[in-house]
């Protein structure tokens, strides 16, 4: 494999017949061949799929940092990514594409003059776009730390 077309991305395997296209992920652009997906630019958002900059329309970005009782392992697995994003659009009143998962680490959780540690925790920064201000604001209110913690657990 050595080209895809506009909206995909070649998905690179240490073994070359396993290579394929995966169409390029919200919040960045694709122009084919054999070019790997370009983030968009600051201060705007696409949806799955988009085959140049002009795909990435203006956005106003509401960032959230969560704190996780999850493994990185279990993070990576197939499908938790997509959870999170689900269960964080349903919270903010968005679709899933919306929300951009834009970094992760896995920490130790200790608490507070406590000696032990009680597990491993994984910090996650997400940002969610809005298409202007007020709806950024909206978003942002109906991000409260109960709603949230129920759309996580609703979600798994």
């Amino acid at each position: 494999l050595t080209r895809c077309p506009p909206g995909y991305e070649i998905l690179l395997t240490p073994i070359a017949a396993e290579e394929e296209c995966r169409q390029c992920v919200p919040g960045t652009y694709c122009v084919g061949g054999a070019s790997r997906a370009a983030k968009c630019p600051a201060n705007s958002h696409s949806q799955a799929g988009a085959t140049e900059t002009a795909g990435c329309a203006k956005a106003v970005m509401v960032a959230l940092s969560l704190s996780l009782p999850l493994p990185l392992s279990a993070f990576e697995k197939t499908g938790t990514q997509e959870q999170l994003k689900e269960a964080m659009g349903d919270a903010a009143g968005v679709e899933a594409s919306s929300v951009l998962i834009v970094g992760y680490a896995e920490s130790s959780d200790r608490r507070a003059g406590g000696r032990g540690l009680l597990g491993v925790v994984l910090d996650v920064d997400l940002e969610i776009a809005g298409a202007d201000t007020g709806s950024a604001e909206a978003i942002a209110k109906r991000l409260d730390g109960d709603t949230v913690n129920d759309n996580l657990f609703q979600k798994g």
